[in-house]
């Protein structure tokens, strides 16, 4: 058996279901849940759905797009060097200095266990706000 703490349902294991466990590493229990959230960025009149996990820099929220979704942030938000590189699985765009910016893809472990393969197109360099209406 097993029960939530600070309260709640009892659940009950079955024998051998265990071996679905694993214990969490302090480091992953900091870091957060990934959740979907819509994000506007300075510069543009559009909302894009994204994943989070509520880091902030510098105030700013640091949103991580699926496929779809980051091609759509590139193509508002970049000038036409913006673009998909499929031998190196990035998004790249050019900075206001005209150096290359590399939004490599990574994967995130959503709640039910899936992956999801991801690209932080902004994170951390760009200025997003997660919108909560």
């Amino acid at each position: 058996m097993a029960h939530p703490l600070g309260g709640g349902l009892q659940y009950r294991i079955k024998a051998g279901a265990e071996k679905a466990f694993r214990v969490v590493p302090q480091t992953e229990k900091a870091a957060g849940l990934w959740r979907r959230a819509k994000f506007s960025v300075e510069g543009a009149d559009a909302e894009f759905q994204g994943w989070t996990r509520g880091q902030l820099w510098n105030g700013w929220a640091m949103p991580y797009f699926e496929f779809s979704e980051a091609q759509r942030v590139i193509e508002a938000l970049t000038d036409p060097k913006g673009k998909y590189d499929a031998e190196r699985d990035c998004f790249v765009s050019a900075n206001g200095d005209g150096e290359e910016e590399i939004w490599q893809a990574e994967r995130i472990a959503v709640l039910g266990g899936q992956h999801v393969k991801v690209y932080g197109i902004g994170a951390g360099a760009w200025i997003w706000d997660e919108v909560t209406s």
